[in-house]
């Protein structure tokens, strides 16, 4: 039992870093960087070269995209995933409030959905083969077999 949870954890932290580097490549071969992404076009133009190149030096993007990455991937294992360009803020800060209503959304709905699929399993085992059983299995047929709707 250890020994599989041990080679979850080991995968989910492979697929992890595999996303992160791959993420991080897409937004290497995008044209531009995120100084220019960032900057109007009237701050820009009123920008000069030496300007820009500084702002890019005050970011870290004139370093090499995999010393970048390093360093990125470093300070996330210990808690730190940066600050955001517009503004400074710290990412971590942006993300708590967000992750913490999922969560709580989470919670919610595994307080209801859990109980309730226990019970109706439970109906559906006593009366098995009656009405109880198939209502329930229909549903729960009906359920996976219908597509979600995109919104």
């Amino acid at each position: 039992m250890l020994y599989v949870l041990a080679r979850r954890l080991l995968s989910t932290l492979g697929v992890l870093l595999l996303l992160t580097a791959l993420v991080f490549v897409a937004t290497e071969v995008l044209p531009g960087d995120a100084v220019l992404n960032s900057l109007s076009a009237d701050d820009l133009s009123l920008m000069s070269e030496q300007e820009v190149q500084a702002l890019r030096a005050q970011h870290g993007l004139d370093r090499p995209a995999i010393l970048r990455y390093g360093q990125w991937l470093w300070a996330v294992l210990h808690g730190d995933l940066g600050r955001t360009i517009i503004g400074q803020a710290p990412v971590t800060e942006l993300i708590a409030y967000p992750i913490r209503n999922s969560l709580l959304l989470g919670l919610l709905a595994a307080a209801v959905a859990i109980p309730t699929a226990l019970l109706l399993g439970m109906a559906a085992a006593y009366w098995q083969n009656r009405w109880p059983d198939r209502w329930v299995s229909g549903a729960a047929i009906l359920g996976y077999s219908v597509p979600e709707c995109a919104s």
